[in-house]
């Protein structure tokens, strides 16, 4: 009986007041835009509908506001549902995604019945993108709230919310300054590795601007675009000399900077004049566009059938166009970018510059790497104290070089030994023998033509390789050497410093141990012939076929032996 009698009472209860707001002009949130006119229907104590015409109840009171702009319910533009008062730091890492999901989902029903019917939220805070399944079960009627606009999980400098790192490692994206300490390290750790110190200069400085972007509002605006966008724009310039310096290009870089001073100079000057309209858009946008370009430009022109590039160059083009992004807007289109249109701009060019930094850094990093493979690799072969190919490198030379017989080219080698080298250091000292080492690598080196490869094989011992050559070709290079390395000297030793040689020539299909093992047995035959000469032997098939005479100097003491 009492449900009956509330239901009655319920039913005949009074009707709740009905009211028209009308005025010139309404803030349509959900649209970006401003409605002329706007209207506002209100039963109560709740917005019903909202236009710029609405239904009009019989009996409704209509009240015109005149030359106003109605706003539909109040708009706090920076909110963050994922936090609650208290300590934020904890909430962060110690509450659950879930528990954190419905104490946002409770903070969105308050701020709509406090009167706010649209709102920005600025991130989840390391919960990844429950801030959107909230504004989901809103747009859907499941639970209440207002308008929600959101940003998912925040992305800063340091790749995440400064209390959530290393507790959300999925969110977490390599930043301008973690670039730039990598490319230092490595820099400092390989010197010789090009380009790595401009592009760390690079990032520095690109993390350097950022802040500055970060911290406007609360920085002059001089400080937050003029100086900011200059330095932006030298951080690219640094880069793309890195490229340069990378790909050893003899393209200039004065160019790009006169660019940047030209454009950092326009910048100030529009700030200063509080010219902040589509001049200094186009002066921003057109240095960005140019320096992006030529950058892209340069990795296009080194790609060279190297998909990897080809990607990396297309990435940069794409971020160079999309830099005139305003400019197409008011050339193009003829308006302005609108409000929303600004907004999603502004998002998508965050989301860009985050993404091409990261992409940008990791390019140049698998270019490094790969330049560092090489140079590891290089050194894994040379041998350090005389700088030519050690065993393992002057060895693989060689493998090479006896396919390329297999093939119908010539190929000699010869086998080099200081005369008398333990000698030399009892009498001079060990530094004095690593000193007439160097000299003798450099002697040789002197004689030697473009193709021809010299390692150290042994403590004393040197193995030559004579590329498309024959034995007569090798040995007048050879003599060339021999008299090269007796014009030296050792100071504090009383013996003269000569070599003896072991010369000989691959014979079709040979392998290199028996070539090896005959150019030890023709220095063999040197030493035994007194040292300081050079001594030939050929294989057994060459014999057969002849081989061509060699006149040798007698002052040589030199000899061709069968």
């Amino acid at each position: 009986m009492g449900m009956a009698v509330s239901c009655l009472a319920q039913g005949t209860a009074a009707p709740r007041h009905v009211v028209v707001l009308h005025a010139a002009r309404m803030l349509d949130v959900a649209g970006g835009t401003v409605l002329t006119p706007g209207e506002v229907l209100v039963e109560g104590e709740r917005i019903v509908a909202a236009g710029a015409h609405v239904d009009r109840p019989a009996g409704a009171e209509v009240i015109d506001l005149g030359d106003t702009t109605l706003m539909p319910g109040m708009i706090d533009a920076h909110v963050h549902l994922f936090l609650h008062v208290g300590a934020e730091d904890l909430q962060t890492v110690q509450e659950s995604v879930p528990e954190r999901t419905l104490i946002a989902a409770g903070a969105a029903k308050d701020d709509l019945m406090a009167g706010f019917t649209a709102e920005r939220d600025m991130g989840s805070e390391g919960a990844g993108c429950a801030d959107v399944a909230v504004r989901n079960a809103i747009n859907k009627g499941l639970i209440p709230g207002p308008r929600m606009r959101m940003s998912c999980n925040a992305i800063d400098l340091t790749g995440g919310h400064e209390d959530a790192m290393g507790y959300n490692p999925a969110q977490k994206v390599l930043s301008n300054a973690d670039y730039a300490i990598v490319f230092c390290c490595m820099k400092s750790m390989y010197p010789h590795l090009r380009g790595a110190g401009s592009v760390a200069v690079a990032f520095f400085a690109a993390t350097i601007a950022n802040i500055l972007l970060l911290l406007s509002g609360s920085v002059p605006t001089f400080v937050s675009i003029a100086v900011s966008h200059s330095i932006l724009l030298s951080a690219f310039v640094l880069f793309y000399s890195g490229v340069l310096h990378f790909f050893k290009s003899p393209s200039h870089i004065r160019y790009a900077w006169a660019l940047t001073g030209i454009s950092s100079a326009l910048t100030i000057y529009l700030v200063l004049s509080h010219n902040f309209g589509k001049t200094l858009t186009y002066v921003i946008a057109i240095s960005f566009f140019l320096v992006r370009g030529v950058i892209a430009l340069e990795i296009f022109r080194q790609a060279a059938g190297r998909i990897f590039l080809k990607i990396f160059a297309f990435l940069m083009a794409g971020y160079a166009i999309f830099a005139l992004n305003r400019v197409f807007f008011t050339l193009v289109l003829g308006v302005p970018p609108t409000a929303h249109q600004r907004e999603i701009l502004q998002t998508v060019s965050v989301l860009l510059s985050v993404s091409f930094a990261f992409l940008i850094g990791l390019s140049f990093l698998l270019m490094l790497c790969s330049e560092l493979l090489t140079l590891v690799k290089d050194e894994s072969e040379r041998d350090l104290l005389s700088g030519v190919f050690n065993r393992r490198g002057i060895g693989q030379k060689l493998e090479l070089e006896l396919k390329r017989v297999r093939g119908g080219h010539s190929l000699s080698i010869a086998l080099i030994d200081i005369d008398h080298f333990k000698a030399i250091n009892d009498q001079a000292g060990h530094a004095a023998g690593d000193s007439a080492l160097r000299d003798v690598v450099t002697a040789i080196s002197e004689r030697l033509r473009a193709h021809d490869l010299l390692g150290r094989f042994g403590g004393d011992e040197f193995l030559l390789i004579y590329p498309r050559t024959t034995c007569a070709e090798a040995f007048s290079v050879s003599s060339r050497i021999e008299q090269s390395v007796r014009e030296l000297s050792i100071p504090g030793a009383s013996l003269p410093l000569t070599i003896s040689i072991g010369l000989t020539q691959a014979a079709i299909g040979e392998t290199s141990a028996p070539l090896l093992a005959r150019a030890d047995k023709a220095l063999y035959n040197a030493k035994n012939a007194g040292r300081n000469c050079c001594r030939i032997l050929f294989h057994e098939t060459h014999e057969k076929h002849g081989p061509e005479r060699i006149i040798l100097p007698t002052s040589q003491g030199d000899v061709l032996q069968p």
